[in-house]
């Protein structure tokens, strides 16, 4: 059963305060219906009566309880695009991942570009290939989870490569100091550092950011980069032969529970990245 139909069970479950009041009035008329005395009945009776009706009551108003946690935790997927003159703390562009409807990201397009030049593979033949591209897949362009008491995240790709950068630690990093120091002694806004063995960065199939207080859910993005999409574009030039990618989101809340959700990610005739929350 889906999430949105097991709501609306439990829903439907759950008593109202209405349904409370005549389930009590319904326990208390049976009860003195059952009586073979017309007289009225003592206090001790009356308040036995009282007293099983209030647990029967209670009983079930626990299980309903039980069946739909009134503070149950969830969260979303947000995809934003962040301005390369800013900071990672600001964006210009954000879109909701939200249901089964496709949505485009506001960030990435895969090209190919020119004619089919002639190279050698791997294996030291020569064969025909295209040149591709991946726009727009700035760092900082990322999918994150937006929700109340999430403690920790980890993402899983079954084909990209995922991209996590720790930007505050970066910012102490003394390599990535100097570098950015020599950046804007030159006029320019971006640093160019090989970051694969940094402290602060992880890449590959599956990451686990970091939080932040002061970064709040922005703790929590992740670059894609769609590497495979770039080798299968390059070998035939066909969009359309490009397999789904899905990655899997799991978050853990601070009460201990455990929830997880997963996107489809695939590209539209003219190379945009469109994202669906798939079961």
């Amino acid at each position: 059963m889906e999430g949105d139909k097991m709501n609306i069970f439990f829903n439907k479950i759950t008593p109202t305060d209405t349904q409370k009041e005549k389930m009590l009035n319904h326990i208390l008329n049976a009860n003195c219906r059952t009586s073979n005395t017309h007289l009225k009945p003592k206090g001790k009776e009356m308040g036995l009566r009282w007293i099983v009706a209030a647990s029967i009551l209670a009983v079930l108003l626990s299980i309903g309880t039980l069946l739909y946690p009134v503070n149950q935790p969830k969260f979303s997927m947000i995809a934003y695009a962040a301005d390369v003159n800013n900071d990672v703390t600001t964006n210009s562009i954000v879109v909701e991942i939200s249901g089964k409807t496709g949505v485009k990201l506001p960030f990435g397009t895969i090209k190919r570009e020119g004619d089919p030049v002639e190279t050698t593979d791997e294996q030291g033949n020569k064969v025909w290939r295209y040149n591709t591209n991946y726009i727009n897949s700035d760092s900082r362009n990322a999918i994150s989870v937006k929700g109340e008491d999430i403690v920790a995240v980890t993402y899983r790709s079954e084909r990209g490569q995922l991209n996590y950068t720790d930007y505050l630690m970066m910012k102490q990093d003394k390599d990535y100091l100097e570098e950015e120091q020599k950046a804007k002694e030159k006029g320019e806004n971006l640093v160019f550092l090989n970051m694969n063995n940094a402290p602060y960065y992880q890449y590959g199939k599956m990451v686990t950011p970091k939080y932040y207080a002061q970064l709040g859910d922005r703790s929590f993005a992740v670059n894609w980069v769609p590497l495979y999409a770039l080798d299968i574009l390059s070998a035939d030039g066909n969009i359309t032969n490009i397999p789904h990618e899905k990655i899997t989101i799991s978050v853990t809340f601070t009460n201990g529970a455990k929830l997880t959700k997963y996107i489809d990610l695939s590209f539209n005739k003219t190379g945009e990245v469109i994202a669906k929350i798939i079961n």
